[in-house]
Protein backbone atom coordinates (compact mmCIF):
# COMPACT_ATOMS: atom_id res chain seq x y z
CA UNK A 1 0.00 0.00 0.00
CA UNK A 2 1.24 3.12 -1.16
CA UNK A 3 1.74 6.83 0.96
CA UNK A 4 -1.33 8.06 -1.02
CA UNK A 5 -3.56 5.12 -0.71
CA UNK A 6 -3.10 3.29 -4.00
CA UNK A 7 -2.01 -0.25 -4.50
CA UNK A 8 0.99 -1.19 -6.03
CA UNK A 9 0.93 -4.49 -7.54
CA UNK A 10 3.71 -6.46 -9.15
CA UNK A 11 3.12 -7.86 -12.21
CA UNK A 12 0.67 -11.32 -12.23
CA UNK A 13 2.06 -14.79 -12.35
CA UNK A 14 0.20 -15.24 -15.74
CA UNK A 15 0.81 -11.85 -17.22
CA UNK A 16 -2.74 -11.50 -18.01
CA UNK A 17 -4.54 -7.81 -17.78
CA UNK A 18 -7.13 -8.48 -15.21
CA UNK A 19 -10.17 -5.86 -15.75
CA UNK A 20 -12.40 -5.88 -12.70
CA UNK A 21 -15.60 -3.84 -12.52
CA UNK A 22 -16.44 -2.42 -9.42
CA UNK A 23 -20.12 -1.23 -9.84
CA UNK A 24 -23.43 -3.20 -8.49
CA UNK A 25 -23.98 -5.70 -11.43
CA UNK A 26 -24.00 -9.45 -11.27
CA UNK A 27 -21.57 -11.43 -14.24
CA UNK A 28 -20.08 -7.87 -14.57
CA UNK A 29 -16.55 -9.83 -16.12
CA UNK A 30 -18.66 -12.03 -18.78
CA UNK A 31 -20.84 -8.29 -19.58
CA UNK A 32 -17.54 -6.48 -20.00
CA UNK A 33 -15.92 -9.40 -22.11
CA UNK A 34 -19.32 -9.96 -24.46
CA UNK A 35 -19.16 -6.22 -25.03
CA UNK A 36 -15.52 -5.81 -25.72
CA UNK A 37 -15.70 -8.85 -28.42
CA UNK A 38 -18.54 -6.86 -29.58
CA UNK A 39 -16.56 -3.99 -30.61
CA UNK A 40 -13.68 -6.12 -31.76
CA UNK A 41 -16.02 -7.17 -34.12
CA UNK A 42 -17.48 -3.59 -35.17
CA UNK A 43 -14.07 -1.70 -34.50
CA UNK A 44 -12.91 -2.66 -37.79
CA UNK A 45 -16.38 -1.98 -39.65
CA UNK A 46 -15.36 0.96 -42.37
CA UNK A 47 -18.32 1.12 -44.10
CA UNK A 48 -21.34 1.77 -41.79
CA UNK A 49 -21.71 2.92 -37.80
CA UNK A 50 -22.55 -0.04 -35.18
CA UNK A 51 -26.12 -0.90 -35.47
CA UNK A 52 -27.62 -1.43 -31.97
CA UNK A 53 -29.62 -4.07 -33.33
CA UNK A 54 -26.57 -6.04 -34.54
CA UNK A 55 -24.81 -6.46 -30.71
CA UNK A 56 -25.37 -9.91 -29.71
CA UNK A 57 -24.65 -10.70 -25.79
CA UNK A 58 -24.67 -14.03 -26.01
CA UNK A 59 -20.49 -14.96 -25.75
CA UNK A 60 -19.86 -17.36 -28.37
CA UNK A 61 -17.06 -17.79 -31.25
CA UNK A 62 -18.80 -16.95 -34.29
CA UNK A 63 -22.16 -15.23 -32.75
CA UNK A 64 -24.52 -14.47 -35.13
CA UNK A 65 -23.38 -16.45 -38.39
CA UNK A 66 -26.48 -15.34 -40.32
CA UNK A 67 -25.69 -11.52 -40.10
CA UNK A 68 -25.03 -9.58 -42.92
CA UNK A 69 -21.26 -9.11 -43.51
CA UNK A 70 -20.29 -5.58 -44.40
CA UNK A 71 -16.59 -5.36 -43.51
CA UNK A 72 -13.88 -6.02 -45.90
CA UNK A 73 -10.60 -8.66 -45.59
CA UNK A 74 -8.50 -5.91 -43.99
CA UNK A 75 -11.28 -4.96 -41.54
CA UNK A 76 -11.90 -9.05 -40.97
CA UNK A 77 -8.03 -9.44 -39.86
CA UNK A 78 -8.11 -6.64 -37.55
CA UNK A 79 -10.91 -7.60 -35.50
CA UNK A 80 -9.70 -10.96 -35.57
CA UNK A 81 -6.23 -9.93 -34.13
CA UNK A 82 -8.01 -7.78 -31.32
CA UNK A 83 -10.29 -10.66 -30.69
CA UNK A 84 -7.24 -12.79 -30.40
CA UNK A 85 -5.77 -10.28 -28.11
CA UNK A 86 -8.39 -9.57 -25.71
CA UNK A 87 -8.61 -14.37 -25.64
CA UNK A 88 -4.93 -14.24 -24.87
CA UNK A 89 -4.03 -11.53 -22.49
CA UNK A 90 -6.92 -9.95 -20.84
CA UNK A 91 -9.32 -11.64 -18.39
CA UNK A 92 -12.67 -10.06 -17.08
CA UNK A 93 -13.32 -11.26 -13.77
CA UNK A 94 -16.60 -11.59 -12.12
CA UNK A 95 -17.71 -9.63 -8.95
CA UNK A 96 -19.47 -8.95 -6.36
CA UNK A 97 -19.61 -5.27 -4.90
CA UNK A 98 -21.80 -5.19 -1.33
CA UNK A 99 -20.76 -0.61 -0.76
CA UNK A 100 -23.16 1.33 0.25
CA UNK A 101 -22.97 4.98 -0.23
CA UNK A 102 -25.13 7.79 0.94
CA UNK A 103 -24.97 11.27 0.56
CA UNK A 104 -24.50 14.14 3.71
CA UNK A 105 -27.28 15.84 4.90
CA UNK A 106 -27.55 19.54 3.02
CA UNK A 107 -24.95 18.15 0.53
CA UNK A 108 -26.97 18.08 -2.97
CA UNK A 109 -25.27 14.61 -3.07
CA UNK A 110 -21.89 16.29 -3.08
CA UNK A 111 -20.33 14.56 0.26
CA UNK A 112 -20.84 10.69 0.31
CA UNK A 113 -21.42 9.10 3.76
CA UNK A 114 -18.94 6.55 4.96
CA UNK A 115 -19.42 3.27 6.40
CA UNK A 116 -17.47 0.92 7.80
CA UNK A 117 -15.81 -1.42 5.69
CA UNK A 118 -18.06 -4.32 4.80
CA UNK A 119 -16.21 -7.87 5.08
CA UNK A 120 -17.09 -8.27 1.81
CA UNK A 121 -17.05 -5.00 0.23
CA UNK A 122 -15.26 -6.18 -3.49
CA UNK A 123 -15.39 -10.10 -4.12
CA UNK A 124 -13.32 -11.06 -7.07
CA UNK A 125 -13.85 -14.26 -9.01
CA UNK A 126 -9.68 -16.04 -9.88
CA UNK A 127 -10.58 -19.75 -11.36
CA UNK A 128 -6.91 -19.80 -13.00
CA UNK A 129 -5.05 -17.57 -10.68
CA UNK A 130 -4.60 -14.36 -12.68
CA UNK A 131 -4.83 -11.75 -10.11
CA UNK A 132 -1.52 -10.01 -8.55
CA UNK A 133 -1.04 -12.03 -5.65
CA UNK A 134 -0.76 -8.82 -3.51
CA UNK A 135 -4.42 -8.82 -3.89
CA UNK A 136 -5.03 -12.08 -2.55
CA UNK A 137 -3.80 -11.59 0.65
CA UNK A 138 -5.07 -11.79 4.47
CA UNK A 139 -4.07 -8.21 4.85
CA UNK A 140 -6.10 -6.90 2.02
CA UNK A 141 -8.85 -8.63 2.96
CA UNK A 142 -8.75 -7.89 6.31
CA UNK A 143 -8.36 -3.94 5.81
CA UNK A 144 -10.26 -3.47 2.89
CA UNK A 145 -12.79 -6.61 2.25
CA UNK A 146 -11.15 -7.51 -1.13
CA UNK A 147 -11.80 -11.49 -1.39
CA UNK A 148 -10.65 -13.60 -4.57
CA UNK A 149 -12.45 -16.45 -4.87
CA UNK A 150 -10.15 -19.32 -6.57
CA UNK A 151 -13.32 -22.02 -6.30
CA UNK A 152 -16.10 -22.61 -8.80
CA UNK A 153 -19.26 -21.53 -7.22
CA UNK A 154 -17.74 -19.37 -4.18
CA UNK A 155 -18.88 -16.12 -5.86
CA UNK A 156 -22.55 -17.52 -6.59
CA UNK A 157 -22.81 -18.21 -3.08
CA UNK A 158 -21.94 -15.23 -1.94
CA UNK A 159 -24.09 -13.33 -4.28
CA UNK A 160 -26.84 -15.85 -3.05
CA UNK A 161 -26.48 -15.06 0.22
CA UNK A 162 -26.17 -10.89 -0.12
CA UNK A 163 -29.33 -11.30 -1.88
CA UNK A 164 -31.23 -13.28 1.18
CA UNK A 165 -29.75 -11.65 4.01
CA UNK A 166 -29.06 -8.01 3.23
CA UNK A 167 -31.08 -7.41 0.72
CA UNK A 168 -33.66 -9.49 1.76
CA UNK A 169 -33.60 -7.95 5.26
CA UNK A 170 -33.15 -4.65 3.94
CA UNK A 171 -36.52 -4.99 1.37
CA UNK A 172 -37.97 -6.64 4.94
CA UNK A 173 -37.76 -3.44 6.86
CA UNK A 174 -37.63 -0.93 4.59
CA UNK A 175 -41.72 -0.78 3.22
CA UNK A 176 -42.27 -0.54 7.29
CA UNK A 177 -39.84 2.16 8.13
CA UNK A 178 -41.48 4.35 4.99
CA UNK A 179 -45.22 3.98 5.82
CA UNK A 180 -44.01 4.36 9.40
CA UNK A 181 -42.40 7.95 8.36
CA UNK A 182 -39.12 6.82 9.45
CA UNK A 183 -37.45 8.10 6.11
CA UNK A 184 -33.86 6.70 6.89
CA UNK A 185 -32.49 3.42 7.95
CA UNK A 186 -30.10 4.78 10.20
CA UNK A 187 -33.01 5.42 12.55
CA UNK A 188 -32.12 1.92 13.38
CA UNK A 189 -29.24 2.91 15.33
CA UNK A 190 -30.90 5.50 17.64
CA UNK A 191 -31.72 2.97 20.19
CA UNK A 192 -35.69 3.88 20.44
CA UNK A 193 -38.36 1.16 21.78
CA UNK A 194 -39.73 1.10 18.33
CA UNK A 195 -36.71 0.74 16.45
CA UNK A 196 -35.53 -2.40 19.00
CA UNK A 197 -38.59 -3.37 17.73
CA UNK A 198 -38.11 -3.40 14.29
CA UNK A 199 -35.05 -4.97 15.02
CA UNK A 200 -35.87 -7.82 16.92
CA UNK A 201 -38.37 -8.57 14.39
CA UNK A 202 -35.24 -8.56 11.57
CA UNK A 203 -33.15 -10.63 13.83
CA UNK A 204 -36.29 -12.99 14.29
CA UNK A 205 -36.67 -13.19 10.57
CA UNK A 206 -33.04 -14.20 10.40
CA UNK A 207 -32.32 -16.73 13.00
CA UNK A 208 -35.82 -18.32 12.10
CA UNK A 209 -36.18 -18.56 8.61
CA UNK A 210 -33.37 -16.72 6.50
CA UNK A 211 -30.72 -19.16 8.15
CA UNK A 212 -32.33 -22.12 8.50
CA UNK A 213 -32.86 -22.16 4.98
CA UNK A 214 -30.20 -21.00 3.51
CA UNK A 215 -27.36 -23.37 5.91
CA UNK A 216 -27.68 -26.48 4.13
CA UNK A 217 -26.76 -24.91 0.52
CA UNK A 218 -23.91 -22.21 1.95
CA UNK A 219 -23.41 -23.10 5.48
CA UNK A 220 -24.30 -21.95 9.24
CA UNK A 221 -20.90 -20.39 9.99
CA UNK A 222 -20.94 -18.43 6.63
CA UNK A 223 -24.50 -17.29 6.50
CA UNK A 224 -24.62 -16.29 10.61
CA UNK A 225 -21.45 -13.56 9.34
CA UNK A 226 -22.72 -12.13 6.63
CA UNK A 227 -26.08 -11.24 8.95
CA UNK A 228 -23.34 -10.19 11.96
CA UNK A 229 -21.77 -7.91 9.05
CA UNK A 230 -24.75 -6.80 7.73
CA UNK A 231 -26.75 -5.82 11.34
CA UNK A 232 -23.17 -3.59 12.05
CA UNK A 233 -23.63 -2.20 9.46
CA UNK A 234 -27.44 -1.70 9.34
CA UNK A 235 -27.41 -0.05 12.31
CA UNK A 236 -24.36 2.17 12.06
CA UNK A 237 -25.24 6.10 12.45
CA UNK A 238 -23.57 6.63 9.05
CA UNK A 239 -25.14 4.17 7.21
CA UNK A 240 -28.32 5.39 6.51
CA UNK A 241 -30.30 5.65 3.25
CA UNK A 242 -33.87 6.76 2.44
CA UNK A 243 -35.98 4.24 3.13
CA UNK A 244 -38.83 5.19 0.62
CA UNK A 245 -35.81 4.95 -2.26
CA UNK A 246 -35.40 1.37 -1.06
CA UNK A 247 -38.56 0.98 -1.78
CA UNK A 248 -38.61 0.81 -5.44
CA UNK A 249 -39.39 -2.36 -7.49
CA UNK A 250 -40.60 -3.90 -4.48
CA UNK A 251 -42.72 -6.36 -6.22
CA UNK A 252 -39.58 -7.52 -8.16
CA UNK A 253 -37.36 -7.79 -5.02
CA UNK A 254 -39.98 -9.59 -2.83
CA UNK A 255 -39.29 -12.67 -5.16
CA UNK A 256 -35.39 -12.25 -5.58
CA UNK A 257 -34.54 -11.73 -1.79
CA UNK A 258 -37.49 -12.94 -0.21
CA UNK A 259 -38.95 -16.10 -1.76
CA UNK A 260 -35.67 -18.22 -2.44
CA UNK A 261 -35.62 -18.35 1.29
CA UNK A 262 -39.63 -19.58 0.89
CA UNK A 263 -38.54 -22.13 -1.19
CA UNK A 264 -35.86 -23.59 0.61
CA UNK A 265 -38.00 -23.58 4.03
CA UNK A 266 -40.65 -25.55 2.48
CA UNK A 267 -38.78 -27.95 0.38
CA UNK A 268 -36.67 -28.83 3.47
CA UNK A 269 -40.14 -29.11 5.46
CA UNK A 270 -38.86 -26.55 8.04
CA UNK A 271 -41.57 -24.57 9.48
CA UNK A 272 -42.66 -20.72 7.22
CA UNK A 273 -42.68 -18.19 10.75
CA UNK A 274 -45.34 -15.03 10.64
CA UNK A 275 -41.99 -12.88 10.02
CA UNK A 276 -41.61 -13.74 6.59
CA UNK A 277 -45.68 -13.44 6.53
CA UNK A 278 -45.32 -9.67 7.69
CA UNK A 279 -42.53 -8.72 5.28
CA UNK A 280 -44.53 -10.00 2.21
CA UNK A 281 -47.75 -8.54 3.21
CA UNK A 282 -45.95 -5.43 4.27
CA UNK A 283 -44.44 -4.84 0.77
CA UNK A 284 -48.10 -5.87 -0.60
CA UNK A 285 -49.53 -2.65 1.71
CA UNK A 286 -46.91 -0.21 -0.12
CA UNK A 287 -48.09 -1.31 -3.40
CA UNK A 288 -51.92 -0.28 -2.37
CA UNK A 289 -52.97 2.67 -3.98
CA UNK A 290 -55.70 4.97 -2.11
CA UNK A 291 -58.56 4.12 -4.91
CA UNK A 292 -59.46 1.77 -8.18
CA UNK A 293 -58.47 5.43 -10.11
CA UNK A 294 -55.91 4.52 -13.22
CA UNK A 295 -52.12 5.95 -12.29
CA UNK A 296 -51.24 8.67 -13.72
CA UNK A 297 -47.95 8.37 -16.05
CA UNK A 298 -47.30 4.96 -14.53
CA UNK A 299 -47.51 6.44 -11.08
CA UNK A 300 -49.81 5.21 -7.58
CA UNK A 301 -50.76 7.24 -4.67
CA UNK A 302 -50.47 5.37 -1.25
CA UNK A 303 -51.66 6.40 2.05
CA UNK A 304 -48.90 6.25 5.01
CA UNK A 305 -49.70 4.03 7.98
CA UNK A 306 -51.31 5.85 10.49
CA UNK A 307 -53.82 8.14 8.47
CA UNK A 308 -57.11 7.12 7.20
CA UNK A 309 -57.37 6.13 3.63
CA UNK A 310 -60.14 8.40 2.64
CA UNK A 311 -58.48 11.04 4.17
CA UNK A 312 -55.43 10.93 1.71
CA UNK A 313 -57.18 11.34 -1.64
CA UNK A 314 -56.88 15.01 -1.76
CA UNK A 315 -53.87 15.69 -2.54
CA UNK A 316 -51.88 18.79 -3.12
CA UNK A 317 -48.10 19.14 -3.72
CA UNK A 318 -46.87 22.26 -1.52
CA UNK A 319 -43.59 22.74 0.17
CA UNK A 320 -44.11 19.51 2.36
CA UNK A 321 -43.85 17.47 -0.95
CA UNK A 322 -40.49 16.05 -0.80
CA UNK A 323 -39.10 14.08 -3.86
CA UNK A 324 -37.43 10.82 -3.02
CA UNK A 325 -36.39 9.37 -6.50
CA UNK A 326 -37.34 10.44 -10.29
CA UNK A 327 -40.89 11.80 -10.77
CA UNK A 328 -41.71 9.97 -7.11
CA UNK A 329 -42.46 11.92 -4.09
CA UNK A 330 -44.31 12.08 -0.50
CA UNK A 331 -45.84 14.55 2.05
CA UNK A 332 -45.68 13.13 5.69
CA UNK A 333 -48.00 15.61 6.81
CA UNK A 334 -50.66 15.21 4.06
CA UNK A 335 -50.35 11.11 4.31
CA UNK A 336 -49.51 10.32 1.28
CA UNK A 337 -47.03 9.14 -0.93
CA UNK A 338 -46.47 7.88 -4.71
CA UNK A 339 -44.89 4.80 -6.06
CA UNK A 340 -45.08 2.83 -9.43
CA UNK A 341 -45.07 -1.02 -9.70
CA UNK A 342 -44.94 -2.85 -13.44
CA UNK A 343 -46.13 -6.25 -11.92
CA UNK A 344 -48.94 -7.78 -14.10
CA UNK A 345 -50.46 -10.29 -13.03
CA UNK A 346 -53.58 -12.48 -14.18
CA UNK A 347 -56.72 -13.51 -12.61
CA UNK A 348 -59.61 -16.09 -13.38
CA UNK A 349 -62.31 -13.11 -13.72
CA UNK A 350 -60.30 -10.00 -14.28
CA UNK A 351 -57.66 -10.85 -17.08
CA UNK A 352 -54.22 -9.17 -16.98
CA UNK A 353 -53.53 -6.28 -14.59
CA UNK A 354 -51.14 -4.90 -12.73
CA UNK A 355 -50.69 -5.65 -9.12
CA UNK A 356 -51.74 -2.24 -7.51
CA UNK A 357 -54.76 -1.76 -10.00
CA UNK A 358 -56.03 -4.90 -8.86
CA UNK A 359 -55.26 -4.01 -4.71
CA UNK A 360 -56.55 -0.55 -4.81
CA UNK A 361 -59.99 -2.10 -6.97
CA UNK A 362 -61.33 -3.05 -3.07
CA UNK A 363 -63.64 0.32 -1.86
CA UNK A 364 -63.97 -0.80 1.36
CA UNK A 365 -62.41 -3.40 4.28
CA UNK A 366 -62.70 -6.92 3.06
CA UNK A 367 -62.19 -10.07 5.02
CA UNK A 368 -58.67 -11.98 3.85
CA UNK A 369 -60.69 -14.53 1.14
CA UNK A 370 -61.22 -12.02 -0.85
CA UNK A 371 -57.62 -11.01 -1.24
CA UNK A 372 -56.30 -14.67 -1.82
CA UNK A 373 -56.78 -14.85 -5.20
CA UNK A 374 -55.01 -11.42 -6.18
CA UNK A 375 -52.14 -12.53 -3.40
CA UNK A 376 -51.70 -15.76 -4.96
CA UNK A 377 -51.75 -14.81 -8.60
CA UNK A 378 -48.81 -12.29 -7.54
CA UNK A 379 -46.67 -14.81 -5.35
CA UNK A 380 -46.64 -17.07 -8.21
CA UNK A 381 -46.06 -14.69 -11.02
CA UNK A 382 -42.25 -14.96 -12.08
CA UNK A 383 -41.44 -11.20 -12.03
CA UNK A 384 -43.67 -11.04 -8.98
CA UNK A 385 -43.48 -13.54 -5.67
CA UNK A 386 -41.50 -15.79 -8.04
CA UNK A 387 -43.05 -19.01 -6.21
CA UNK A 388 -43.62 -22.43 -7.46
CA UNK A 389 -47.45 -23.51 -7.88
CA UNK A 390 -46.33 -27.31 -8.51
CA UNK A 391 -47.53 -30.50 -6.69
CA UNK A 392 -44.87 -30.24 -4.41
CA UNK A 393 -45.29 -26.34 -3.15
CA UNK A 394 -49.15 -26.27 -3.22
CA UNK A 395 -50.51 -27.53 0.40
CA UNK A 396 -48.11 -24.96 2.19
CA UNK A 397 -48.64 -22.20 -0.97
CA UNK A 398 -52.38 -22.13 -0.13
CA UNK A 399 -51.54 -22.00 3.73
CA UNK A 400 -48.56 -19.35 2.72
CA UNK A 401 -51.50 -17.08 0.65
CA UNK A 402 -53.59 -17.23 3.82
CA UNK A 403 -51.98 -16.11 6.00
CA UNK A 404 -50.61 -12.79 4.05
CA UNK A 405 -54.20 -12.06 2.97
CA UNK A 406 -54.93 -12.72 6.94
CA UNK A 407 -52.12 -9.73 7.96
CA UNK A 408 -52.19 -7.83 4.88
CA UNK A 409 -56.17 -7.33 5.21
CA UNK A 410 -55.53 -5.99 8.61
CA UNK A 411 -52.77 -3.85 7.18
CA UNK A 412 -55.21 -1.54 4.96
CA UNK A 413 -57.55 -1.97 7.43
CA UNK A 414 -55.82 0.32 9.94
CA UNK A 415 -53.60 -1.99 11.43
CA UNK A 416 -50.54 -0.33 12.40
CA UNK A 417 -47.12 -1.83 11.58
CA UNK A 418 -46.09 -1.41 15.07
CA UNK A 419 -49.82 -2.62 16.49
CA UNK A 420 -49.13 -6.54 14.93
CA UNK A 421 -45.68 -6.40 15.80
CA UNK A 422 -45.71 -5.58 19.71
CA UNK A 423 -48.69 -8.62 19.11
CA UNK A 424 -46.11 -10.64 17.94
CA UNK A 425 -43.24 -9.78 19.88
CA UNK A 426 -45.97 -9.72 23.42
CA UNK A 427 -47.12 -13.10 22.46
CA UNK A 428 -50.72 -11.32 21.68
CA UNK A 429 -53.87 -13.24 20.41
CA UNK A 430 -52.53 -16.32 18.09
CA UNK A 431 -49.05 -15.06 18.47
CA UNK A 432 -49.53 -16.69 22.36
CA UNK A 433 -47.21 -19.17 22.33
CA UNK A 434 -44.42 -18.76 19.65
CA UNK A 435 -44.54 -14.65 18.95
CA UNK A 436 -42.66 -13.86 16.35
CA UNK A 437 -41.64 -17.72 15.54
CA UNK A 438 -45.19 -18.75 15.25
CA UNK A 439 -45.78 -20.78 12.43
CA UNK A 440 -47.53 -19.06 9.45
CA UNK A 441 -50.74 -21.55 9.80
CA UNK A 442 -51.91 -19.88 12.88
CA UNK A 443 -52.99 -17.19 10.45
CA UNK A 444 -55.48 -19.20 8.35
CA UNK A 445 -58.83 -17.36 8.63
CA UNK A 446 -61.10 -20.72 8.70
CA UNK A 447 -64.41 -18.62 10.02
CA UNK A 448 -66.83 -19.01 7.25
CA UNK A 449 -67.44 -16.04 4.37
CA UNK A 450 -69.59 -13.20 5.61
CA UNK A 451 -70.12 -9.26 5.60
CA UNK A 452 -67.14 -6.40 6.18
CA UNK A 453 -69.41 -5.66 9.60
CA UNK A 454 -67.65 -8.63 11.22
CA UNK A 455 -64.16 -7.94 13.11
CA UNK A 456 -61.25 -9.07 10.13
CA UNK A 457 -59.94 -11.96 11.65
CA UNK A 458 -58.13 -12.01 14.83
CA UNK A 459 -58.77 -8.38 14.69
CA UNK A 460 -59.61 -7.00 17.84
CA UNK A 461 -62.68 -4.78 16.84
Amino acid sequence: LQANGSLKCEENSNGKICVICTDNVPNSGSLIQTYMFDIAGNKFDKTSQIDASDTSTDNVSNNGPNKKRRVDQDSDNGASNFRIFLEQNVVFHDTMVDRITSQREGSNGMVPRAEPVPSKALVIEDLNGDLPKQLTMQSIREKYGVIARTKPGQLTGDIALKLRVANGTHTAIAHVLALSQLLMTDVLSSGQDKTELLMKYLDSLFTHQILPGAQESFGLEETKAVYEDWRQRLTHPKFGLSSFFITQNGAQKCGIRISPTVSDLILQNKPVTVTTIFAIAAILRFLTPINAKKSVNGIYTGWLDGFKRECSEKIVSDKDTVSYADGLSYNLRQGWYEFRCSCEIMTDNKGPKLLPDLLGSFESVEQPIRYEEIIRSYLTKNDGGNLSDDSDFKDSLNVLVKAVSTIYARMVAGDGFFKLLHEMNDRQSVFDEGGFESPFNVLIDTTPGGGTSRPLHYRRS
